[in-house]
């Protein structure tokens, strides 16, 4: 309820491209309590099934899940075609208290047709899904994002991960200067309303993005009972 339907994706042009090694670390904090850090790198350029992809990673350490005192901690990886921005092969592995979860995600050429297998310690479900506009990751939204936000102002995708789709949407909601590590910097400033399709419960946050040309989104946060929020902690950009 008061989340529209996304009918064209707007983050199905391209990822911005970074040199290989770009990385970004984000601390975050969940009612003002730190409770762990979340690393994005560019990690490399190669093949996959005959095409020329980059591959993205990410690595999360959670010493405490909102409050159930629970570690998490995983890895994700997306290879995505140079010239696209769904990923063709999407990856993401964690563990939860004591139960370990690992999903593998192929995406066809054309970005719509998502087959999946998830398991959850040792029982695993394979899902076939197709969707009317190519469709993203968590790891290629958060690329794409960076780059059509700035040059569309707001509009919607579709996000498969868990074996079930998020809808969600970006706003522009001006500017605001933003506290990072060296300093304050004016940051482009955007609204996000989003949720799942296993979800009854809207969600709301904002994120602020970097105005110079590396678009790097300097905080985020969502809103509500639990305020989430992760703040750049440290960014590297390689020298070409």
């Amino acid at each position: 309820p008061g989340l529209a339907s996304c009918k064209e994706g707007a983050l199905s042009g391209e990822l911005l491209r970074q040199p290989i090694g770009e990385s970004i670390r984000y601390f975050l904090d969940v009612n003002g309590l730190s409770v762990g850090k979340v690393d994005f790198k560019i990690e490399a350029k190669g093949a996959y099934e005959g095409d020329s992809v980059i591959e993205y990673r990410s690595l999360f350490q959670l010493d405490s899940l909102l409050d159930v005192m629970l570690p998490m901690s995983g890895q994700a990886a997306s290879l995505v075609p140079k010239n696209g921005s769904s990923p063709r092969m999407a990856m993401n592995r964690y563990s939860l208290g004591k139960n370990n979860y690992d999903e593998r995600i192929e995406v066809d050429k054309s970005g719509k047709v998502v087959l999946s297998k998830r398991s959850k310690n040792e029982k695993t479900r394979q899902l076939q899904r197709t969707f009317d506009f190519p469709v993203q990751d968590f790891l290629s939204a958060f690329y794409a994002f960076r780059l059509q936000a700035k040059k569309d102002g707001s509009g919607c995708t579709h996000i498969y991960a868990n074996q079930r789709t998020y809808t969600v949407w970006f706003y522009a909601a001006g500017e605001e200067e933003v506290k990072t590590p060296v300093g304050k910097r004016k940051a482009d400033k955007y609204r996000v309303e989003f949720g799942s399709e296993r979800s009854k419960k809207m969600r709301r946050g904002h994120i602020w993005v970097s105005q110079d040309g590396n678009y790097l989104p300097y905080k985020a946060e969502i809103l509500g009972e639990r305020h989430i929020e992760a703040r750049v902690h440290l960014y590297h950009f390689p020298r070409q």
